[in-house]
């Protein structure tokens, strides 16, 4: 039994689909309002990692080092729930592009 992803939300579907265009169809990827390039893998593993970050900001006695665990951690998990990275897309990466080469 798969998890339902809780990432799902982020993405305007419904609006997409209502009109014929079908999950993936290219209709729909001109509509989005972003593309994700990271991996639903990689979003649960941010958002994870972001959570124990800005915990770990409580521990960190230096007030510039807890104030850069929370900014650091708060951008994973908002990384992780929109599954868009700003550093990746610099880098040109795409999902699609993976797929299409056979990466996992």
């Amino acid at each position: 039994m798969a998890l339902a992803n809780p990432f799902r939300v982020w993405c305007i579907e419904q609006a997409c689909t209502a009109d014929g265009a079908g999950p993936g169809s290219e209709r729909m990827m001109s509509k989005a309002l972003y593309r994700k390039n990271i991996r639903q893998w990689e979003q649960w593993t941010r958002v994870a990692a972001g959570v124990v970050m800005v915990l770990a900001a409580a521990a960190v006695g230096p007030v510039v080092g807890k104030v850069a665990l929370v900014a650091v951690g708060a951008f994973m998990v908002v990384t992780g729930f929109v599954g868009w990275c700003p550093a990746c897309a610099a880098i040109g990466r795409s999902i699609e592009e993976e797929v299409d080469r056979g990466a996992h």
